[in-house]
């Protein structure tokens, strides 16, 4: 265990002549020119004391006592107190073995303190001491006043973990991810004004995560505290299937400095809804590529445009029991909410390019489609009339870019994802 031993200056007054009196001094008889008498004494303290100590540690004080004067002193003692955040109450009196010295003798004597929270937080302690002596004749002596000023290890550290539970067993906009993030004060500092950013990533937006709670009051010592926030998922969360953050703590050491702490963290979402799950909740069709819903613009025509979560936006999937040919897989209808016409293709057409449009039902081949998983839990949209599937042309990202169908490629402006809505 390190100690550091640190020694005050020593208090001490000279001798006095011929019956003036100063502090620490009391002459004794009349004044006469042959002899002086005199009574002095002084002290000087240390302190042996752990560095890196902990509440509840003792800081040992040591005071050496000594008679400089010419009279006998009894009734020989420290008084001794303590300054700044230090409680009285943890300080011991002072034990002398002798209380009685003779001119030139000396004694040490000695003290405990009890380290608390206070004085770490304050980064030092102060102790002081006043020697007493009462001599023959006269009135007591006491010395200057010492001191000892002990400093403390000043190490203020957080440590911030993040964890994550989501609302359902399937992802779609508006599910909610809830995390706590949890602040560890792993320092030997009291804390205070715990606070966490949540730091969200792209495609997440700060818009979707609510404002971080942390409890109030101090953190003290091995202590830590849990923090919440909610996060809603947006169509870009869900066509993505991972968020990820980089929440950042911090919190305010007793000398005013704020120390942080920072994490990571990946959340997988929860799958898809499946082709074969699909049920009459109305729902939205987003491009994987775009991260645009499916809508209709003024000319009945089928365009990829943000999402306003308005009614031509939404679609429902029935089962397709009439058209010619019948597919030999499952296939659906695509009716819109808005306008309840149907997903087709301008006029029936089976060439890579041609739009797809809305239309009345009229049992048309071309308003036939199915569903198919792809890799990564999307789907592609395929035409049962011309065997090709929906997609957005040249990758295009722009908002009101038509759709079309095209032989399949496999790429991404061909995939979709689609999300209940309420």
């Amino acid at each position: 265990m390190t100690s550091r031993v640190l020694r005050s200056a020593v208090a001490l007054i000279g001798t006095c002549a011929l019956g003036a009196s100063l502090m620490g001094f009391a002459s004794v008889g009349p004044a006469k020119a042959q002899s002086t008498t005199s009574a002095g004494i002084t002290l000087s303290m240390t302190a042996q004391f752990n560095y890196d100590a902990k509440p509840g540690d003792l800081v040992e004080y040591s005071y050496h006592l000594q008679n400089i004067g010419t009279e006998r002193l009894v009734d020989v003692r420290v008084e001794n107190g303590v300054g700044g955040a230090s409680s009285p109450a943890d300080l011991s009196p002072v034990t002398c073995p002798e209380t009685v010295l003779n001119p030139g003798g000396w004694v040490d004597c000695w003290a405990t303190y009890r380290v608390s929270q206070a004085d770490l937080d304050a980064g030092h302690l102060t102790s002081t001491g006043l020697a007493w002596g009462s001599p023959t004749k006269g009135d007591p002596v006491a010395s200057l006043p010492a001191y000892v000023d002990t400093p403390t290890r000043v190490a203020p550290s957080i440590v911030l973990t993040v964890k994550d539970s989501q609302s359902t067993s399937t992802r779609s906009v508006g599910n909610t991810v809830r995390y706590t993030y949890t602040v560890a004060n792993t320092g030997n500092l009291t804390l205070r004004g715990v606070a966490v950013d949540g730091g969200v990533q792209a495609p997440s937006t700060s818009q979707g995560l609510s404002r971080v709670d942390c409890p109030g009051g101090d953190l003290t010592p091995g202590a830590s505290v849990d923090c919440t926030a909610t996060y809603t998922l947006s169509s870009a969360d869900v066509i993505d299937g991972v968020l990820r953050s980089s929440p950042s703590a911090r919190a305010t050491a007793p000398a005013g400095f704020d120390v942080t702490s920072a994490s990571e963290s990946t959340v997988a979402l929860p799958r898809l809804v499946q082709p074969a799950e699909l049920t009459g909740t109305k729902y939205a069709i987003f491009n994987v590529n775009s991260r645009k819903a499916l809508d209709i613009n003024a000319q009945g025509e089928i365009v990829q445009k943000d999402y306003t979560a308005t009614s031509r936006q939404w679609w429902t999937f029935t089962a397709d029991v009439g058209s010619t040919p019948r597919p030999s897989r499952n296939a659906v209808n695509i009716r819109n909410v808005s306008t309840t016409q149907l997903l087709g293709v301008v006029a029936g057409a089976q060439h890579d390019g041609a739009v797809a449009v809305q239309w009345p039902d009229v049992n048309a081949a071309d308003q036939s489609w199915s569903l198919l998983p792809t890799d990564g839990g999307y789907v592609t949209i395929v035409n049962n009339n011309s065997g090709k599937v929906l997609g957005i042309p040249a990758g295009s990202q722009k908002d009101g870019e038509k759709a079309v169908q095209w032989t399949e490629e496999r790429v991404k402006d061909q995939q979709w994802v689609l999300l209940p809505v309420d």
